[in-house]
């Protein structure tokens, strides 16, 4: 294997010599054992010995090797791109959840800033649509001309609620205008065999592309469901996919596991969350951000189970090393001359620091396969299996129950608030006579080497997130914590599973609120204000199922006003 091949160094910066010599420790276990071997060869013992659960590993393993396959499906994908292009689509709007949207939201990102390589020529722009919020979506529908519109429809199981929804929602405001046509303005991605399958052929979708059954969605980024989308927004397929082959060549590498830059990032971050350093921060800039909400998701619900978890912190502003605590990993890449001076004062404190150095340029194709690579090894370390979820089904059960309660009663809240304070009503098990009384009780229960889960089923605007943001950081600077920040429902695809599934780590703030427009679902008796409200109270109750330390401030009237008195609560404390 030629250093050639080698499409990034990662470079090591501080280890304590306890933690040295268990990374070396573990590089020679890994060697001796044969371990990226095997894991090529598909071996489900590397995670479990399980029988039952080796079965299920062995049928998500298609990641591996859906390069070269994905390589033979270049001339498709790319007559199905000029054929977008010359029908004159002037917006694709991608409908999908968790490993369905985020990759093609990363790569249409990077198209705009012009950093992944592209003939992106008078192709459509590129909008993605993850949240059920009615508010977001009328904002969405507000911008777009439905007749110039394409709608990617993706779900790998076909049968994913929220995906189902936009696609019902759409397909029908679009037949009333087009009539029996509307089907040619829809394309669908999904697994053979499935529900989304039998719809795209009966509603006469322009195209239906199967995926390889044996790829889970967070593992999908190199397969149709990441390519459909980048081919059609205008990424140049062959040379992204010669990319990512470069990093799944190097990842091949056996000895030294050193030389094998995947298997060193898994060793690394698995090896530290078992010492007590699992909160892996990433530090990027602005322009690297959208790749870091793709790997927030692929770490928090690959390893956040079993009462064991590496806790990915993303889109955090970097701080002064003492507002870190012991608990951090520090992960940048090399190029980032304005956090060099920040950088190196954390280095100086102590804190363990891997910089990953490309060569001449960050590709998003070979972060793809590293990271999937990495967090791969990373579960075969930790002893968990990294490709299924089954704390996100549970809370998918949940709010099935409260969406058949409220079809029959009408009623989705049934429990009542602690405390109403001008804007907030708060809901949960901590008593005060002020918002900032049962915020001080409520944060009080931080645990050192703990973190804060901010959870908003609101509105991801600019607006709502910048004030959402500066809440986060006002926490983690008061309280020396980490915190994270994910909207409902599509953290529940994401970090969902680590909140319930790793250990008890975490206490978590919800954040519901009014919303100003009832968009109805059609063929459901519920709108979409009905559904985020029941995934809220699903996964509030998903929470308290495991004992976790949650509280819910819902925000009547005017959401931004709402947010602000939380801000002002939580500096006066």
């Amino acid at each position: 294997m030629s250093d050639a091949s080698i499409s990034a160094t990662i470079n090591i910066l501080y280890l304590s010599e306890m933690n040295h010599n268990k990374l070396m420790f573990l590089e020679k276990r890994f060697e001796d054992e044969e371990v990226v071997k095997r894991l090529w060869e598909k071996d489900a013992s590397l995670w479990t010995d399980d029988s039952k659960a080796k079965d299920g590993i062995i049928k998500r393993l298609g990641w591996l090797d859906v390069i070269p396959k994905m390589q033979t499906a270049v001339p498709e994908l790319m007559i199905f791109a000029e054929e977008i292009k010359s029908n004159g689509f002037e917006t694709i709007l991608h409908m999908g959840m968790g490993g369905s949207s985020l990759a093609p939201e990363v790569i249409a990102k990077r198209l705009t800033s012009g950093e992944v390589h592209s003939d992106n020529l008078n192709f459509p722009r590129f909008i993605v649509l993850d949240t059920t919020d009615p508010d977001a979506i009328s904002d969405i529908e507000e911008r777009i001309d439905l007749r110039k519109t394409l709608f990617i429809v993706a779900s790998k199981s076909g049968g994913t609620t929220e995906t189902d929804c936009f696609y019902r929602y759409f397909f029908n405001k679009l037949e009333t205008i087009v009539g029996a046509e509307a089907g040619q303005q829809f394309v669908a991605i999904t697994d053979p065999g499935s529900d989304l399958e039998n719809t795209a052929m009966d509603k006469r979708f322009r195209h239906c592309f199967l995926n390889f059954s044996d790829i889970g969605g967070r593992y999908s980024a190199l397969s149709y469901f990441g390519l459909v989308p980048a081919a059609a927004m205008g990424l140049n397929i062959k040379t992204f996919l010669d990319d990512a082959a470069k990093a799944a060549q190097a990842c091949a590498i056996e000895r030294p596991v050193s030389r094998n830059s995947g298997a060193l990032l898994g060793i690394a971050m698995a090896m530290l969350a078992q010492n007590g350093r699992d909160k892996i921060t990433f530090i990027f800039g602005p322009e690297l951000q959208p790749f870091g909400d793709w790997l927030e998701q692929l770490i928090a619900e690959s390893l956040g189970k079993e009462n064991k978890a590496v806790v990915p912190i993303t889109g955090e502003n970097i701080c002064n090393p003492e507002i870190y605590g012991d608990d951090r990993f520090l992960i940048s890449y090399s190029g980032q001359i304005k956090y060099r001076f920040s950088l190196r004062q954390l280095h100086d404190s102590g804190h363990p620091m891997i910089s990953i150095s490309t060569e001449g340029r960050f590709s998003l194709a070979q972060e793809f396969f590293r990271w999937e690579f990495a967090t791969a090894v990373a579960g075969a370390v930790l002893k968990v299996n990294p490709f299924d979820q089954p704390n996100v089904q549970e809370s998918k059960e949940i709010t099935k129950e409260v969406l058949k309660r409220f079809v029959v009663s009408g009623i989705l809240e049934t429990r009542n608030p602690i405390l109403e304070d001008k804007h907030i009503s708060l809901f949960g098990d901590f008593s005060g006579t002020s918002l900032r009384a049962i915020l001080t009780s409520f944060l009080e229960t931080l645990r050192p080497g703990e973190y804060v889960g901010m959870m908003a089923f609101i509105n991801p605007n600019q607006k709502n997130s910048g004030i959402l943001q500066q809440i986060r950081h006002q926490l983690r600077d008061k309280f020396s914590v980490a915190v994270t920040l994910g909207f409902g429902p599509r953290f529940l695809h994401s970090t969902g599973q680590m909140h319930k599934g790793g250990p008890d780590n975490g206490i978590f703030i919800q954040i519901t609120g009014d919303k100003t427009c009832k968009l109805p679902i059609p063929g459901r008796e519920y709108g979409f204000s009905d559904l985020i409200n029941a995934q809220a109270a699903g996964d509030f109750q998903a929470l308290k199922m495991h004992n976790r330390r949650v509280i819910r401030l819902h925000i009547s009237g005017d959401l931004f006003s709402g947010l602000k008195q939380l801000q002002e609560a939580i500096q006066d404390i």
